[in-house]
């Protein structure tokens, strides 16, 4: 079952009542409680200025105190090879 208009990422509670006809509805059931999921983050939106990684390509930049190889990020020329990005962070 779908239900529009929902907030992500929010509790709710619904309540089950059947319509019986003739103007009669059978006593409610519930509340059956769960929760919305979260909305996925906006494309590339983690950090400020951050590199689009898209299939197929290669990433090209650098970071303070970072070292970057070049790599396809995805496709059949990368069946055998390992991509790994690590981010630290020193706040």
């Amino acid at each position: 079952m779908n239900i529009a208009g929902l907030t992500a990422g929010t509790d709710y509670e619904v309540y089950i009542t059947e319509d019986c006809g003739g103007g009669d509805l059978s006593p409610s059931a519930g509340p059956v409680a769960f929760t919305t999921l979260l909305a996925p983050p906006a494309e590339n939106a983690f950090c400020d200025g951050a590199l689009p990684i898209a299939c197929g390509g290669n990433v090209t930049g650098n970071t303070t105190l970072g070292f970057f190889t070049p790599a396809p990020m995805c496709g059949p020329a990368n069946v055998h090879q390992r991509v790994v990005v690590q981010f630290h962070w020193h706040g």
